[in-house]
């Protein structure tokens, strides 16, 4: 079982860079790549070389960064941890096919389970191309593929005293910008069973969905002034959301 491509995404909406070897950072995701970010399960994308080949599909173009051979599938699962020269990944969940990589294919739903799995770095280091890799299978627990579910696995995580943004909200949840508009909504299932109004806008504006979010905020301590928190001092950035189980 060993490492076949590797590639970096330094430049959004551009081709991937091959590269012979990448720098994983622990809790954050790539060195110099555009989707590294602590709070989010996408921080890397790994693919079995044996899913793409009988496709025809070549090493980048599902714009995976780890491309391996030889595991089984048994083995590459959501919940698996893999070994890969100085790191370790934890494999969050599949990565869904979608209209970026849907002219690689006459359907998409022939890569139904083939795109890759996503995943977190849990210990950074050097990755070479030719690495060793070993699969601690069932290592964590699988995460809930549900964009409300890890809206509320964030929220749960907000420390008392701090906020957030909505991006930061959106990493969380697995990157989308498209998850903006499901916010409120998401905000309003929740309740006030849980911390919500610890999320503000990019500016640090309060929301006017949210009750007494002002007062809330006060009462743990976070300078609330003419409906704007101050985000440079009670900032949150959500480091290293998925490194336990």
């Amino acid at each position: 079982m060993t490492v076949k491509n590797l590639f970096i995404k330094s430049v959004k909406k551009q081709p991937l860079e091959a590269r012979s070897s990448l720098r994983l950072k622990g809790a954050y995701g790539i060195e110099g790549d555009v989707n590294a970010h602590g709070a989010s399960p996408r921080q890397i994308l790994v693919v079995r070389a044996e899913d793409i080949e009988p496709l025809n599909i070549k090493a980048g173009e599902l714009r995976e960064n780890i491309v391996v051979e030889g595991l089984s599938l048994d083995e590459f699962q959501p919940g698996t941890c893999l070994h890969i020269g100085e790191a370790k990944i934890r494999l969050t969940y599949q990565c869904e096919p979608c209209h970026t990589v849907k002219h690689l294919v006459d359907d998409l739903s022939q890569l139904d389970n083939k795109r890759g799995i996503l995943g977190v770095i849990i210990s950074g280091g050097a990755v070479k191309v030719g690495d060793e890799v070993k699969a601690e299978v069932k290592a964590y627990p699988v995460i809930k593929e549900d964009n409300f579910e890890l809206f509320k696995y964030f929220v749960t995580h907000i420390p008392k005293g701090k906020v957030v943004t909505y991006h930061d909200a959106i990493k969380g949840m697995g990157g989308y910008s498209a998850f903006l508009k499901k916010i409120p909504a998401y905000v309003e299932k929740l309740g006030s069973d849980y911390p919500v109004h610890r999320i503000v806008n990019d500016e640090g504006e309060l929301t006017d969905y949210i009750d007494n979010q002002a007062d809330k905020l006060r009462k743990e301590g976070v300078n609330v002034e003419n409906g704007k928190a101050q985000i440079a001092e009670y900032h949150w950035a959500a480091p290293a959301l998925f490194m336990e189980g």
